[in-house]
């Protein structure tokens, strides 16, 4: 692992990237480094993952997220807005960049199961026949704390009881990660499954999702009976930082801005 990090060290310093400074992918040296084809958002988001943090960072990062996580969470659920978990992602991350704790957003596939069979299973599938979305879900991943889902109680299910068994947001703890190993009911939507045209599509995508997986790894979550198997599929951050955001993107009628000056001192 540390001839990794020195590696993508290595890479960062090449093309004269600060890689010390939080939300660095936003720096224009990283940004003209990615137009070349020299850097991706997933070394960045490795590199998170790999770096080292201090005994008090932690201790900070944990202490806050969980302070702002049930803020925001608060925030959505009051909305009542469906099917926000991009727009809200991309916020967060925005948010705790200027916090000054790392995080990346990731898009992925996502199932929810009933282990006493309450309700059916909810799938948000990468590949569908219609394939209108820019992620089937989506959440944030903070490196020594752990996977931040807000938005799990305001999304489509087919059943409006389901919310009712949910709980309010996850934070899965980096202790508590369950590896899994991605399935094609995971990221296939059986209508492609089984089509004799693009089933192959579906085996495609299964491989591309379980090679992608080797860095950033599925888990599942069960709790009070209910099963979430969080499947990345790709990392998503925004194209702008909280400067240019703060009163551009909101929740629940708060910009950045304001709920920013509120999560501070929490």
């Amino acid at each position: 692992m540390s001839q990794r990090l020195n590696q993508l060290k290595n890479k960062f310093e090449s093309n004269g990237i600060d890689y010390k400074k939080i939300g660095f992918h936003l720096d224009d040296a990283f940004l003209l480094a990615e137009q070349k084809g020299e850097i991706t958002l997933e070394d960045y988001a490795e590199f998170l993952i790999i770096q080292s943090y201090s005994d008090d960072y932690i201790e900070y990062a944990k202490e806050k997220v969980k302070k702002i996580s049930e803020y925001i969470a608060n925030l959505v659920i009051e909305e009542n807005k469906y099917g926000q978990c991009v727009e809200v992602t991309l916020s967060l991350t925005n948010l705790l960049d200027e916090l000054g704790i790392w995080n990346f957003g990731v898009k992925g596939s996502l199932t929810i199961s009933s282990e006493d069979e309450k309700f059916e299973p909810q799938h948000f599938y990468d590949l569908t026949p219609n394939n209108n979305v820019s992620a089937p879900h989506a959440w944030i991943y903070v490196p020594t704390v752990g996977i931040i889902d807000l938005t799990i109680q305001k999304q489509f299910y087919t059943s409006k009881k389901v919310s009712s068994y949910l709980p309010k947001y996850n934070i899965i703890k980096e202790s508590d990660f369950s590896y899994i190993r991605a399935n094609e009911d995971d990221v296939v939507d059986p209508i492609i499954q089984f089509h004799p045209r693009y089933k192959h599509n579906g085996q495609v995508k299964l491989q591309e999702v379980r090679q992608f997986n080797k860095k950033f790894k599925a888990i599942n979550l069960v709790s009070n009976n209910v099963s979430f198997r969080y499947i990345p599929i790709g990392i998503g951050l925004p194209d702008a930082g909280f400067d240019e955001n703060s009163i551009k993107r909101k929740i629940n009628e708060k910009t950045l801005k304001v709920i920013y000056d509120e999560v501070k001192e929490l």
